[in-house]
This record gives structure tokens, sequence and C-alpha cells, in this order.
């Protein structure tokens, strides 16, 4: 869908300057799979911590999976007693957010997860905000599309324009602002510790929501 609107033309000079504002847009389906998964756990020695990490991060990087994250963390176990600080052992976290390019690789995530924490009872994990996404090379590739395709309009209007007011008009200007018309997700999942059940999970699939991308563009005109 396109909207044309001409803003204002004034003559300068024997010149005619014509503004005007080209609107375009465009629905795109999501092609990326994105999850965010938070490990845990609290052992009494900070090595363990940093051990049992270690073993999970080793077995995520051999699925093969795209993961952005995977940075952690081992702090004491404080908390405060009748003003007085009292420590107990370690906590350990290691996140990630996953980019799948097919939702039910999510679910070897899980069940590795899952494995990991019946062999180490201290290990937890959460899974939230699965959601569908637009991929950064195909909102890249979309928005270039509809910048071409807002200059073949302008081109086309300054045909258009130079035969009504008998001159040659030409581009002189163009300025562009993007807009992404993002669905909000409502789901969170959560998955703590070992699942009782002998199965493999399957995490169900969020709906594949469509992001709309809009492009205004401010172009000037100079016919003489």
């Amino acid at each position: 869908m396109l909207n044309t609107k001409i803003a204002l033309a004034e003559e300068n000079k024997g010149a005619t300057k014509v503004y005007v504002d080209i609107e375009d847009k465009r629905d795109i389906i999501p092609d990326v799979f994105k999850v965010k998964v938070e490990v845990y756990l609290q052992t009494k020695k900070e090595t363990d911590a940093i051990n049992v990490l270690g073993e999970v991060d080793k077995n995520i990087r051999k699925l093969g999976l795209e993961y952005k994250g995977g940075q952690y963390s081992v702090r004491e176990n404080c908390w405060w007693y009748y003003n007085e600080k009292v420590c107990e052992g370690f906590n350990g976290e290691i996140v990630y957010v996953f980019e799948l390019k097919d939702f039910t690789q999510q679910n070897l995530i899980f069940d590795k997860l899952d494995s990991l924490s019946k062999k180490y009872k201290e290990l937890h994990f959460n899974v939230s905000e699965p959601v569908w996404d637009v991929s950064k090379e195909t909102m890249e590739r979309v928005e270039e599309e509809l910048k071409f395709t807002i200059i073949d309009k302008a081109q086309n209007f300054a045909k258009e324009i130079s035969k009504r007011l008998n001159k040659t008009c030409s581009i002189t200007s163009i300025n562009y602002k993007v807009n992404r018309y993002e669905p909000p997700f409502f789901r969170d999942i959560f998955l703590k510790g070992a699942v009782k059940e002998e199965k493999s999970v399957a995490a169900p699939e969020p709906k594949k929501e469509k992001t709309t991308v809009v492009i205004n563009a401010s172009i000037n005109f100079n016919c003489e």
C-alpha cells in the first residue's frame, strides 16, 4: 500500500519547489524462533558451581544451535539476618538466548538440560520469552526493498508533476523514517529442574504474528 501527499509547492526565481510525503509498508512473516533459557544452581564450593556450569555450556555447544549470551556468573549466597550478613554456599547462573529456524529444536535444549538436572540435583533452569521474530537479515532486506520502491514511485511522480507544471522536475533529497510494529508476546514457560516423567520434552509453539514495517519518506523536488 502506498500513500502520497503533496505538502507544498512554491515559486522561487522561476523554479518550483515541491515537497511530497510518501509512505509504504509491508507485513513480514517471522522467520526465527527466539527463546531465553536461564540455568542456575547452588553449591557449597565455588569451583563446583563453575565446573557444573562449564559442563552445561559444553553440552549446549555440542547441540550446534545458534544463540547469543552464554555469559555466566558465580557469587556467594548471602542474606541479612538481624543486621548481620550471613553467607552459605555459592549461586551460579548462565543465560542463553537461542535463535532457531525450527521451533522444535528447543526440545533438544530442554531434553539436554533435563538430563543434566537429573545428574546434578542442584541444577535448575527457567525458560521464558519464547517468540517468533524477524531475523536481522530479513528485516534489512525488506527495508531496502521498500526504500527502492519509494524511489521508483518518486521518480514516476517527478514525471507526472513535470507534465502538469510543464517543467523538468528532479529529486533533490529523500529523508527516510523507518517504523516497526511488532506484536507483543504473552507467554512465558517455566521448566524448573527435572521432569518426573521419563519422556522427551515437547514445548508448545507460539503463534507467528506478523511484523509490519512502515517507511515514511519526505522527498523534495526542484522543477525548472
